[in-house]
Order: structure tokens, then sequence, then C-alpha cells
């Protein structure tokens, strides 16, 4: 049975929603998988009309601003802090975290939205090779169109998967607000698994923890982290995947020990000393960038590995994440 697609749109045959339900993993809630595809179908029908010649929906104040810097001169600067890409490590000690698992080190990959623009896929072919990491997650954001089909992007996030590697054990991900039911599809037909509010276990014995993920919680709003957490095994830690950092005070509800986000880019556009120009009104400022803590539970909100709508950076460099956990025992 296929999924509905609008009879007068006339690029039918090349956007994402003409896909057979079969095609989506069947660890998907049909349920979710109905009412995300309703809520993504709604956001194309707005946006394709303002996409540009790649497929990419620039909003007006966007193209303005895009324009501005080059008036300017600053392009070229935001530009090159976009390609400044750096490899950031942190140590956390997580409650509870057992010695058996001390010094596990998490691999965290977030907003790539990676046809933006040629010229990241190069650095990153040349930086994540060079970590060496026990867990890869991905965090959402896999790319930018988020209205036209993605075949181009897919090609890129192959290549991410493969210079990423085969961790012990393995790689993660979680969508974000410009992702699509399709493009998570082919995604975990590249073989990385996509968590929709559920989660798996890791490792066994004294060296296992539960890592859980959730959909959107930002644009789409279709998280539910109490059922993330219901599939999470007790007595055991247990570790949050969220696009959007908002879900703290239900993951800490929950008992999660770590909250690994991104979404809000830190800002991209900032003021020296990273003070963002734009906030989020439904992410409270705590939570916006890097390290927070909610009760005993961390929490982490990546600047993001790529950028948004117009590629460049200030004052907020973009950043791979190295997260090792240490035991307090």
């Amino acid at each position: 049975m296929k999924l509905p697609v609008p009879e007068d749109d006339e690029q039918a045959g090349r956007l994402l929603h003409d896909m057979d339900r079969s095609e989506f993993p069947g660890h998907w809630d049909p349920e979710w998988v109905e009412k995300r595809w309703q809520l993504e179908h709604r956001r194309r029908e707005k946006m394709i009309g303002s996409a540009d010649e790649d497929g990419i929906h620039l909003p007006f104040h966007y193209r303005f601003l895009r324009w501005g810097l080059k008036a300017v001169g600053l392009y070229a600067r935001g530009h090159r802090n976009f390609l400044d890409v750096r490899i950031r490590e942190l140590e956390h000690h997580p409650a509870r975290w057992p010695a058996a698992l001390d010094g596990f080190r998490i691999l965290q990959i977030t907003d790539l939205h990676i046809d933006l623009d040629p010229a990241l896929q190069p650095v990153l072919r040349r930086l994540i090779p060079s970590v060496e990491c026990d867990l890869a997650v991905i965090t959402g954001d896999y790319w930018e169109g988020a209205g036209q089909h993605p075949s181009g992007a897919l090609e890129k996030l192959e290549e991410i998967l493969k210079l990423v590697g085969n961790p012990t054990h393995g790689i993660y991900g979680v969508l974000g607000n410009h992702d699509t039911l399709p493009l998570a599809a082919s995604l975990e037909k590249m073989g990385l698994p996509i968590l929709i509010n559920e989660a798996v276990q890791i490792g066994n014995g004294p060296a296992e923890f539960s890592l859980a993920g959730v959909d959107d919680p930002f644009f789409f709003r279709t998280d539910d982290v109490n059922k993330a957490a219901s599939g999470c095994r007790a007595g055991i830690p247990r570790i949050l995947l969220s696009h959007s950092p908002q879900v703290a005070p239900e993951a800490d509800e929950n008992g999660f020990c770590l909250v690994l986000s991104g979404h809000t880019h830190g800002g991209q556009i900032c003021l020296p000393g990273g003070h963002a120009l734009l906030s989020m009104e439904r992410i409270p400022t705590p939570l916006f960038r890097g390290l927070w803590r909610r009760g005993s539970m961390i929490g982490y909100t990546s600047t993001g590995t790529g950028s948004c709508h117009v590629p460049v950076r200030y004052n907020c460099p973009p950043e791979i994440v190295i997260h090792t956990l240490r035991s307090s025992s």
C-alpha cells in the first residue's frame, strides 16, 4: 500500500513520500510512522515552493543573511570557520557507571546537514578515521533539504558511515527535525539503526548498559521518553540520545545518567564569548550549549558538526565529540 502523495505535485516521482510501508523497518511503531508521515507531508507542502535549485528550503531571512555577509566581506571568514571542525574530547563520571566500562568511549556526530556544502565532506574524510571509539552515535539532522529527494545526501552519508567503521559496540542514530522517514529507512539499509522511542542493550554482564533514543522533540514532537525508557533493562545505567536537549526533565525522571543531544548548533553565529545571537524559545539557556546537569544526570548539547541554512560559523566552532565515561567506583 502506497503512502499518500499529492496529486497536484509534478515532482511526485522525485519526492520522498512515494514509498511502500513495507520498506520501513519492522521495529518502528506503525502508529508513530503514520503520525510522523502526516506531519512530514504537511511540512513538505509548505516548503516545496521556496526550495532552491538544489531542493534546499532557505527562509528569506537566511537568504538575506547570506547576501549581507557577502556584502560586508565576512562570508569568507565564516565559511573558513564552518570548515574548521574540531575534535573535542570530554570526560564524564555518570552515576553508577560500572568499573567494567571505565574508559568507555562514545563518538558523537550531530547536525551534519551533509548536503548544505560539498566542502565539508573532505574535512570529515580526514577527521573521522583518526578517532577511536567503542560506540558511535549520530544525533540527528543528517541532511539539510527536508523537502526533496536526498539521493546526493545518501551517497555522502554512506561514506560517513564507512569512515566511522565498525566500533566494537556498533553505531546508532536518532532523527532530527530536518530528517524524514524515507531518509531514515535508507540509513537503516546502510547499517545505521535508527532508535525511535526505543532502547537496545549494549554489552553484557557487569559491562552492560541501555542505550535509548527518541524521535525529534523540537519540531515534530513525536518523542516518547517514557516509552524509550521502558525498553531499558532495570538495574543497569541508561544513556539517552535525543536530537534536542529539551527532553531533560523526562530523561531525569526516567533515571538516565547521560543525555547526548545537538540541534542548537550552539547558536552557530555568536558574539565573542560564544553568546548566541538567536535563542530557541523551547530550549532553556542552561541546555543550549555544552555540558549541563540536572540532578545527578549529565547532559551534553553539541555545537554540531555541520551548519544549518548558511555554511558559516562565528565564535562557535563545529565539532566531533568523544565522550569518555569514567566509573566513580
